[in-house]
């Protein structure tokens, strides 16, 4: 990736030729807003699945409700106003271990 004013590249590539893989590596291209993302991401793939792995701990209904677009809405701003006050997630130690524990679930090759 470049930095300043350097020019960027980003190569996404996948083993999963189906064209929801395509169409999620899409994605990447057009959107730049995580949350937009994470939106459309869902859509493709379902609530049940997120980052690459079937989601535990969580039921179908509790991921259902997210697609409630006021709920949504409300969820969305109250992770930006953590975001914008905590981003480290020092005052939010809970949230920091999920995220964390989130996050080992993927892999950067």
């Amino acid at each position: 990736m470049g930095r300043g004013s350097a020019a960027s590249r980003c190569l996404l590539l996948s083993s999963d030729t189906t064209e929801s893989s395509l169409e999620r590596l899409t994605l990447l291209t057009r959107i730049a807003d995580g949350f937009t993302l994470a939106e459309e991401d869902m859509r493709i793939r379902g609530m049940g699945e997120l980052m690459g792995a079937r989601q535990h701990g969580m039921s179908d209904a509790a991921m259902e409700s997210l697609r409630t677009p006021e709920l949504l809405s409300e969820v969305r701003q109250e992770a930006e106003r953590v975001l914008a006050s905590d981003p480290g997630f020092e005052h939010h130690p809970l949230l920091k271990a999920a995220v964390a524990r989130r996050l080992e679930l993927t892999s950067i090759s």
